[in-house]
């Protein structure tokens, strides 16, 4: 059985959505971050950047970072088909995408929710996030063109990883959790797709309850 760190509010809630959808056994380990769990001895072993999540495979493997535990879990059960196979012509587009999802949006997304690791002046916050607002919104102006000439999903017609992790982002939003919702409707009409399949999309909608209740 796999073991997922994390919980709550964290990325974790992706990895869930994987592991919920291709239907493998799984628990959940929760790592409450308000109170410092990530930073303990004990979790540091298992991930020593005190980051979640993180999973333990059955096998005793430890795996970190959001996007390769979720990878790894695709193509190690692929009955689902969560990710294009090597010879597949989506294969190209899913890359591009995928890493535009990993380089974009989850570390602008960062810089938004997480300002004081970007500067050693406290006073800088506010002006981080002003600036990450903005380079969200221009980068999901890009996924927004994507899905609307080649919708419904990142893929097309083919539900993919490519989904799970966009509406992770979708369901944080931006200054308001609502947000992108309400600027970018072919982002949102993904989203909300993701969000009605009755495997993956709990876990998502749990973080959008967190976020609007204040975490």
């Amino acid at each position: 059985m796999y073991l997922l760190y994390g919980g709550g509010v964290t990325r974790s809630a992706a990895d869930e959505s994987v592991l919920r959808e291709i239907q493998i056994p799984f628990k959940l380990v929760s790592i409450d971050i308000h109170q410092d769990e990530h930073s303990t001895d004990e979790f540091k072993k298992l991930n020593p950047s005190g980051l979640v999540p993180a999973m333990v495979s059955p096998e005793g493997e430890v795996l970190t970072e959001m996007v390769a535990i979720a990878i790894y879990l695709c193509e190690r059960h692929p009955q689902n088909k969560l990710v294009p196979d090597i010879n597949s012509p989506l294969r190209g587009k899913f890359l591009n995408r995928l890493f535009f999802i990993s380089n974009q949006l989850d570390n602008r997304a960062k810089t938004l929710f997480y300002p004081h690791r970007w500067s050693i002046d406290t006073n800088d916050a506010e002006r981080i996030s002003q600036k990450a607002v903005k380079d969200l919104e221009a980068s999901w102006a890009i996924y927004e063109n994507w899905l609307q000439n080649e919708g419904p999903y990142a893929l097309g017609e083919t539900f993919s990883l490519l989904d799970i992790l966009m509406s992770l982002w979708v369901a944080y939003g931006l200054d308001n959790p609502e947000d992108i919702n309400r600027q970018f409707p072919a982002v949102n009409d993904c989203y909300q797709l993701v969000c009605k399949r009755p495997l993956a999309g709990p876990p998502l909608l749990h973080i959008r309850e967190l976020v609007e209740a204040g975490f």
